[in-house]
């Protein structure tokens, strides 16, 4: 397949730089991308079929004359006259954004009308982490999210947290417009751009990707495990991500064949006499309905009491937690250290 190809147009050659590195580091796509200073060379610039966008400055784009092409993104030097150049295949963004925004811009716009040829990235085995437990309160978000920050110190790791009011806002001080609930319903509508999505939506705490959960149990129950499968494998053809972390929950259908899926399971266990009684009874269903293979990938684990809870993300790599986090994932040798 051939390579997208996108333009950068802009007389100041440090934000072109700029901008083309971050496009680069953070749009899995095949990707060529030209930068042009001034308007001759824009001029003289063969633009090919398969060139998908022009990001130019507001000051370039009014001075080209019968400048037609597929899509443009304007940026707004700061007139708000820019506005009236909007149509169908003309957006404008202010110039002086946080480039994340402005990326964020270019990604919704390479998901309208193909825009953009997606590809598979080369061939990546994606690990699967799953976490589940029976028991309440058991600080398996905490664990899960110190796992997935500690991981991404060293790997690319993704977090999706399969419970419904999960007060993400407050764990997160983040307010989010769309979540998993929007993925999963742009998954089975465009499958294969949802690599693209991802980098749209996704936030980022402590060196982790996450995408924000839904806020409806039914969107999770109603989701099967062959469009968990899918999507799942989707995740691996379009992304580059190490691991894919779960915390499950028991809002998901077929918990036992969501945890199928995993690679490893980690199980966290309470200490009170009804804790025990509820993974007893755990173990027992796992026995009965011949889940051999979820025993032999799942470990149990015995959370210290800690001095302090942490409730906010950001504050967890600092916390008691993390150190205990670590030795796990030296003990199973997450990063092929043993001899």
């Amino acid at each position: 397949m051939k390579a997208n190809v996108i333009a950068i147009c802009d007389e100041n050659e440090s934000y072109c730089f700029m901008l083309d590195k971050y496009i680069r580091e953070h749009v899995k796509l095949s990707l060529e991308i030209f930068d042009f200073t001034n308007l001759d060379d824009i001029k003289k610039f063969k633009f090919k079929d398969n060139t998908s966008l022009i990001i130019i400055s507001q000051s370039l784009y009014e001075e080209l004359e019968d400048f037609e092409f597929r899509k443009i993104l304007v940026l707004d030097e700061g007139e708000l006259r820019t506005k009236e150049y909007e149509s169908e295949n003309i957006k404008t963004i202010s110039k002086y954004q946080a480039v994340d925004s402005i990326v964020k811009e270019i990604l919704g716009i390479c998901m309208e009308d193909d825009v953009l040829m997606v590809g598979n990235l080369p061939d990546s085995k994606m690990g699967i982490i799953g976490l589940f437990t029976p028991i309440g309160r058991s600080l398996q978000t905490t664990f899960a999210l110190s796992l997935g920050q500690e991981l991404s110190v060293n790997k690319k790791v993704l977090y999706l947290n399969l419970e419904f009011a999960a007060a993400f806002e407050f764990i997160m001080d983040e307010h989010f417009d769309e979540n998993l609930a929007d993925l999963l319903y742009f998954y089975e509508c465009h499958g294969d751009k949802v690599g693209l999505y991802i980098d749209r939506i996704k936030r980022n705490v402590g060196g982790l990707d996450y995408i924000p959960p839904v806020l409806s149990g039914e969107q999770i129950c109603s989701t099967t495990i062959e469009q968990w499968m899918g999507f799942f494998k989707e995740i691996t053809r379009s992304t580059d991500y190490d691991y894919l972390i779960l915390d499950i929950t028991e809002n998901v259908a077929n918990v036992y064949d969501m945890l199928d899926i995993c690679d490893r399971i980690y199980t966290i266990q309470g200490r009170d006499s009804l804790s025990k009684a509820k993974m007893d009874q755990y173990d027992l269903c796992l026995q009965k309905n011949g889940k051999d293979n979820i025993i032999s990938k799942s470990r149990k684990l015995s959370i210290p009491l800690f001095k302090n809870l942490i409730t906010k993300a950001s504050r967890i790599p600092s916390s008691e937690i993390s150190v205990f986090v670590r030795n796990i994932i030296r003990e199973d040798d997450f990063y092929g250290n043993r001899t």
